[in-house]
């Protein structure tokens, strides 16, 4: 009897165990696969370009691993993770670049390599990011004082007071730098063939290939502050110590113009503006009259002088109808100057004045004075003024819905309405670097700790007659282009 109980007892066991067998294989068995996950968890809404994590788990009836994917919704589906536990969760990270509503589901595979279904889908709604959010930053080993240029696909171009240009993605990644032989301030222009052109304390103007292949460099007699305009065929105007310089766009000296009334140079300086007809203006200063604008033919001979006294360190701005804005340092006027050199009216800001003006579509100026934001209508008469919290060394750029951006060594950058009132502000540390508005309504702006800020702004650049330092986001300076 005991015999037999053992026996029947042994052969209970074996078929437990030929059943226990066959449970462990179930999810590997041809035709057999893990149960759906269940609905993924996470985060209902969220903000371009952050990524968020989401959670997905799976059991298999014999409680062998599984692994899982998610769908995303956008067109892409993430790898397999790895084999986890029966039940155990799998997390996964994804980043949306543009707004919308998303389902997200996942799946899960057996070790024997059979997939489930796709789980009930998950919503989650994308949105932009708010203005003002800061996108990135990127560090340099000097101080930003250089305003950026944005070409067509988006590349950032800046210099940097350690002696390079940098080229950078859209999404703030280096993509390249060239190093120069002196620190950059002043601010690239980039041509329609995508040549790059700086300046650098060196003395040198460089052209520089989009490859970050040097093109060439023409050697002028000082150090160059000032940033380089473009004219409608091609050349080159920048301003080195008391001279002008034309250079063709092959890097040789087309001109030099040295007027009697010499380009004032100590560091802040005013650049050239190239004006519908080639016209090219340009702060001077002489010991009669000091602060002059000269304006100087495409020959390089001079046909007019405006006298407006003080330093100049500000660069003119061209409204629609030809007329020239500019600014004296000391004396804190701000000039309308017909094309033909005569006064069309001058107001008083009781500031100095380093900003240069910028142009809204009504004709309305907006220009730094002091440590305020002043606004000026067409004829000459203030329309309102934003107190800032340091001084406005650099320029306003304005958006298409009429926002203003300025930056100042309060340490911030702000964002205005066109009625005056304060949208959003950010501490970037003391400015210099005027901003720029890409096509997708990032803000670009430098600062004095050496960084590059690239922000969610309000619209892209205006589509006005002088939006901004330097006209537009190539930096070309010229009315009409690029």
């Amino acid at each position: 009897m005991v015999h037999r109980s053992r026996l029947h007892q042994g052969r209970i066991s074996l078929a437990a165990a030929l059943a226990c067998s066959a449970m462990l294989v179930v999810c590997e068995r041809p035709g057999r696969t893990p149960d759906t996950p269940r609905a993924v968890v996470g985060p209902s809404s969220g903000i371009v370009n952050i990524p968020y994590e989401f959670t997905a788990a799976a059991y298999c009836a014999d409680s062998s691993d599984v692994a899982l994917r998610f769908d995303w919704g956008d067109d892409s589906v993430s790898g397999w993770s790895a084999f986890v536990g029966s039940g155990d969760s799998v997390v996964m990270a994804h980043s949306w670049s543009s707004v919308g509503a998303y389902s997200i589901r996942a799946q899960a595979k057996g070790t024997g390599g059979k997939v489930s279904d796709w789980s009930t889908p998950f919503a989650v709604v994308i949105a932009g990011l708010q203005p003002g959010s800061l996108k990135w930053q990127y560090a340099t080993g000097g101080e930003v004082v250089s305003s950026p240029a944005v070409a067509t696909d988006g590349t950032v171009y800046f210099g940097s007071c350690d002696s390079c240009l940098y080229a950078l993605r859209p999404d703030g990644t280096l993509l390249w730098k060239y190093r120069t032989g002196g620190p950059v301030i002043s601010s690239p222009a980039i041509a329609p063939d995508g040549t790059v052109y700086l300046g650098s304390v060196d003395g040198n103007l460089y052209a520089i290939n989009s490859d970050n292949s040097l093109k060439w460099r023409f050697l002028t007699q000082w150090g160059i502050y000032a940033s380089p305009a473009l004219a409608a065929d091609g050349t080159v105007y920048v301003r080195s110590g008391d001279s002008l310089y034309a250079v063709n766009p092959t890097g040789d000296l087309k001109w030099r113009c040295e007027a009697d009334n010499h380009l004032n140079c100590d560091g802040l300086e005013s650049s050239p503006t190239v004006a519908l007809d080639g016209t090219v203006y340009i702060g001077a200063w002489d010991n009669a009259a000091e602060g002059l604008v000269l304006a100087v033919d495409q020959g390089g001979s001079q046909k007019w002088r405006h006298e407006i006294g003080g330093d100049i360190v500000s660069s003119a701005a061209v409204a629609a109808d030809g007329t020239v804005y500019i600014a004296s340092y000391q004396l804190g006027y701000i000039d309308a100057v017909n094309p033909d050199g005569s006064m069309k009216w001058r107001y008083d800001s009781y500031q100095s004045v380093i900003s240069s003006p910028a142009v809204a579509a009504d004709g309305t100026i907006f220009v730094g004075a002091g440590s305020n934001l002043q606004v000026i209508d067409p004829n000459g008469s203030l329309k309102w003024s934003y107190q800032l919290e340091g001084e406005a060394d650099a320029s306003p750029a304005i958006a298409s819905d009429g926002t203003v951006y300025i930056a100042d060594w309060g340490g911030y950058l702000y964002a205005i309405t066109s009625g005056g009132f304060l949208k959003w502000r950010y501490h970037i540390d003391n400015s210099g670097s005027s901003p720029a508005i890409s096509a997708d309504a990032t803000v670009y702006v430098g600062s004095h700790s050496g960084y590059l800020y690239a922000f969610q702004g309000d619209g892209p650049l205006a589509s006005s007659a002088w939006p901004k330092f330097r006209h537009d986001n190539r930096n070309s300076s010229r009315s009409g282009g690029p």
